[in-house]
């Protein structure tokens, strides 16, 4: 389980490293978008994935403006 803020920007450049995007959620996540600067690989608040890393996207959706990230665990 994250007890982190995770990351919704499935085109962050560093979201398939980055502990904050690929961590397995837990029940009463937070979450953000964080600011990438141009051209930089991720942001300022990037973490290295780790050993059980393993959320997987399957379905982005957008819904008034939100993005909504579908997961599931290996």
């Amino acid at each position: 389980m994250a007890n982190v803020t995770m990351c919704k920007d499935d085109e962050c450049p560093s979201a398939s490293e980055c502990h904050r995007f690929l961590a397995v959620p837990s029940d009463r996540q937070s979450y953000a978008v964080f600011d990438i600067p141009s051209g930089a690989f991720g942001c300022s608040d990037y973490i290295p994935k780790r050993d059980g890393d393993r959320r997987h996207l399957t379905q982005t959706r957008i819904n008034q403006g939100v993005v909504s990230v579908v997961a599931r665990e290996n």
